[in-house]
């Protein structure tokens, strides 16, 4: 679906921009609680509150490195930043082929 902004944003309708973004965000959501679940199985004997800390604070701290290199980006033309944002989901989705379960349970 975030593959599909990279079609809609450059066309300007606001309708079918407003309408990718809503599905991708319904999409989305149940993903956080069952990747925060997931690794709190991973890392069994530490607490889950602490390994969703350190997760939430990866992620605010990849998401304002975003922000920094992407407003450049987003000044010079948008698409550069689709683009971007659209190989770090790939390669995120490619390493997530290399995760394996060793559960500790």
């Amino acid at each position: 679906m975030f593959t599909v902004g990279i079609f809609t944003l450059p066309s300007l309708n606001i309708l079918v921009v407003g309408v990718n973004l809503a599905f991708l965000g319904i999409v989305l959501v149940p993903i956080i609680p069952v990747s925060m679940t997931f690794a709190a199985e991973l890392t069994f004997p530490i607490d889950p509150p602490l390994t969703n800390g350190l997760l939430l604070m990866f992620g605010q701290g990849a998401g304002a490195l975003f922000g920094i290199i992407g407003t450049p980006m987003c000044t010079a033309n948008p698409e550069y930043l689709l683009l971007f944002y659209a190989s770090a989901a790939f390669i995120a989705c490619v390493l997530s082929f290399f995760m394996s379960e060793k559960l500790k349970r």
